[in-house]
């Protein structure tokens, strides 16, 4: 009998699941031999393979259990708990990189929610996008001055005399 092969489930929405097999990649008789123990299960309606990109698309009826995957015959061993998605992690990342993009980019004076939010509230009030331009040019603005005068050593501030302030 042959290794189980280490797989993960990319992507899942309703009648869809994509599973990545990267130790296969490029072994087109893995996955045609694969295809072949999936397409007669009763909940799959098709199966799309690509042995370039270790990839195989399942297309299926509502109520499609995973367990079908877990088939000691189909040679596949999932990481972790197949109910928990990869795909969702590496959105979190994408997200994180974008907000770390505007705040280095804006010198962290905006960040992404707050991007959005103003975002939000051009498309809500119907400002032209123009006013989305002025206030993404202001934090640009702001965090340039912010970046000059960050070097610039802040002088101490006199104290009155306390008898001129009596006076006054």
């Amino acid at each position: 009998m042959q290794q189980r092969q280490r797989a993960y489930i990319v992507h899942r929405t309703v009648g869809r699941l994509r599973i990545k097999v990267p130790g296969q990649r490029h072994n087109a008789q893995f996955f045609q031999n694969l295809r072949r123990q999936l397409i007669d299960h009763a909940e799959i309606g098709e199966i799309e393979v690509n042995p370039r990109t270790a990839s195989v698309l399942i297309k299926h009826r509502a109520g499609f259990d995973l367990g079908v995957l877990r088939n000691p015959f189909l040679e596949l061993d999932f990481d972790g708990d197949t109910a928990q998605l990869r795909a969702r992690p590496a959105a979190e990342r994408h997200v994180a990189r974008l907000d770390t993009f505007i705040q280095r980019l804006t010198g962290g004076e905006v960040d992404l929610a707050a991007f959005l939010v103003k975002i939000a509230v051009a498309v809500v009030t119907r400002q032209p996008p123009l006013q989305l331009l002025a206030w993404f040019a202001e934090a640009l603005l702001r965090a340039f001055i912010k970046s000059k005068t960050a070097s610039i050593p802040r002088l101490p501030v006199p104290k009155e005399p306390e008898g001129l302030l009596a006076a006054a």
